[in-house]
């Protein structure tokens, strides 16, 4: 799992073979189409950019970047969706303003932002990212395996919101 961000960075995290990109900031085009081809795992994380834009001990001009950069990484992962690049949730949580667990349910409304469907993002947040971590058959469902489930309230398309009441 190589944190990387800029075209030179993370072209490098590629071609030495890594498992997954953390962040990808500011990756590109080029290596949105090398992660879909070689299958490399992408964990956007975009809550600590939402999270910045909204604090309010930053500057206006601090905020505007971090709103801008959430922009870019937004439409990066759109492509990357377009592109079948594997995307696992992730959220770099403890960073500030990004709690553990509440960010989790903020990372999905922000994946859902970008046109990803619901079970694109829970694929996203469970399967995909169990493999990543190399967790084997106990996190899937299939006969035989042992299986965790939440149950939430309300419409699909409304997961995020939802998951505050578990």
């Amino acid at each position: 799992m190589v944190h990387a961000n800029g075209p030179q960075a993370v072209a490098q995290a590629i071609e030495a073979g890594c498992d997954s990109i953390e962040h990808g900031y500011f990756m590109g085009a080029d290596n949105l189409h090398r992660l879909a081809e070689t299958r490399i795992a992408w964990v956007p994380t975009l809550i600590p950019m939402a999270a910045l834009a909204d604090d309010p001990s930053l500057s206006a001009h601090q905020q505007d970047t971090a709103r801008r950069t959430l922009d870019h990484q937004l439409a990066q992962v759109r492509q990357a969706h377009q592109l079948g690049v594997k995307v696992v949730l992730g959220t770099d949580a403890g960073s500030v303003g990004v709690d553990h667990g509440l960010a989790v349910a903020r990372e999905i409304a922000l994946l859902q932002e970008t046109g990803l469907t619901v079970a694109a993002v829970v694929q996203a947040a469970s399967g995909l990212a169990a493999r990543l971590l190399g967790l084997k058959d106990g996190h899937r469902l299939a006969p035989g395996c042992a299986a965790s489930f939440i149950v939430v309230p309300g419409a699909p398309h409304q997961l995020s919101e939802n998951l505050k009441n578990i």
